[in-house]
């Protein structure tokens, strides 16, 4: 039997299919989470309630010669403090890297975000560069982390990085997916709501191409690399436009809402909810009308890595929704 996986992380979105992979390959598997119900993740897995913010929660279950995944964050989500991206993304994800250099762990595969590599009109890989000083805490806190998990590995810490675009699939009632949820509100009130016209691009990738470049990075990727995980460059227009085609649905409408109007939308919400201007409103309408594009070419010739093509991947989306449609 291959080596004992610890998967941080385990109750979200991208944990969730993880840990069922590893599972189908007969592996031990430690699943780790703060779900206060442990969830239903099949044979050979154990589950153990564990906080990165509590050491004590996790350091007993860490394994000499292991593999431990890494996909536990604060999320980006509207409101967030940003005092709470930077605790748990990067002192509470840091303290659980160098625990696992102490154990001794045979590889320590950091789940992060390419966002951290910034904001970009032409595709770009995983590079020296980190948008530290991005206007986002969430992407901030992502740069900071990888500055610092790159100071570990040249101290000694077995560690591979990944770095997924935006993900969507499946997803659960738990822990919806952001552009899923976008999906169910298309199918339900026929209606596009797009800022500036959609007509951003963005790096989209299905959920199990990142599961399966996650496994590839496992058996395949050297100690210190770092890949972007990506898919195809769609904009919110062209991607809304796919999902009613797909769905054999016809809008009811369109709303392209100007910039500056969706931009003083939201430092009003921001002001009236008390929202930090880093992680409200204001912050989520600007990334929309920025392009964040990425490429995958290092994991493709590295370790093997494929991306299915966005139409396929909402095909496959669509279908679940319609099951789950089914299924109330």
């Amino acid at each position: 039997m291959a080596e004992p996986a610890v998967v941080f992380g385990a109750c979200g979105f991208l944990g969730r299919p993880l840990v069922q992979a590893l599972a189908a390959q007969g592996r031990e598997v430690i699943a780790m989470g703060r779900c206060a119900k442990a969830p239903a993740l099949g044979p050979n897995v154990s589950w153990v309630s564990a906080d990165l913010d509590q050491p004590a929660s996790y350091r007993p279950h860490l394994r000499r010669g292991g593999t431990v995944f890494n996909l536990a964050a604060a999320r980006s989500r509207v409101g967030t403090p940003s005092g709470v991206h930077r605790r748990v993304n990067v002192e509470a994800t840091l303290a659980l890297a160098d625990a696992c250099r102490e154990a001794g762990v045979g590889r320590w595969l950091h789940v992060s975000s390419a966002l951290a590599y910034g904001a970009s009109s032409t595709p770009v890989e995983a590079n020296g560069h980190l948008w530290t000083d991005a206007p986002s805490s969430y992407v901030r806190s992502r740069a900071a982390c990888l500055l610092g998990v790159r100071e570990r590995i040249a101290q000694g810490l077995p560690a591979v990085v990944v770095s997924p675009t935006i993900v969507f699939g499946p997803d659960s009632p738990s822990h919806p997916n952001r552009l899923t949820s976008h999906v169910r509100r298309l199918l339900r009130t026929g209606l596009s709501v797009s800022v500036g016209g959609g007509r951003a691009r963005r790096n989209l990738v299905y959920v199990d191409d990142v599961v399966e470049g996650i496994l590839l990075a496992e058996r395949r990727a050297e100690v210190g690399q770092e890949v972007v995980l990506g898919g195809e460059d769609v904009s919110q227009a062209e991607f809304d436009a796919l999902a009613w085609s797909l769905a054999g649905r016809r809008w009811r409408a369109r709303l392209p809402v100007p910039s500056a109007l969706a931009a003083a939308a939201a430092r009003a919400l921001d002001a009236l909810r008390g929202y930090p201007r880093d992680s409200g409103y204001s912050e989520a309408v600007r990334n929309l009308a920025l392009e964040w594009r990425f490429m995958s070419q290092a994991a493709e010739r590295t370790l093997g890595y494929h991306w299915r093509p966005v139409a396929d991947g909402l095909r496959r989306t669509l279908e679940f929704l319609g099951g789950a449609e089914n299924g109330r």
